[in-house]
């Protein structure tokens, strides 16, 4: 079984770069792919300008995204 990360990786893989995208789809694409829950899958987690409560104490965290909260989406780095 893959985890989080590892799916969250193989999607970021095939994603064009500057891919703007939500967070509905991301949750419902990687739900689709993997069948976990869509909460499981938090985008900011993994974003260069942004983090969640926590999220500090993840050491070496891997960043794929840049928020845009203007338009309530994300961007692939």
């Amino acid at each position: 079984m893959t985890t989080i990360k590892e799916e969250i990786e193989n999607l970021v893989s095939i994603m064009p770069d500057k891919l703007v995208f939500s967070t509905k789809w991301f949750k419902d694409t990687l739900h689709g792919l993997y069948g976990r829950p869509r909460d499981s899958y938090i985008p900011s987690d993994y974003c260069e300008n942004i983090s969640n409560k926590g999220i500090e104490k993840w050491k070496d965290r891997p960043v794929y995204f840049h928020a845009e909260p203007e338009l309530g989406m994300y961007r692939k780095l």
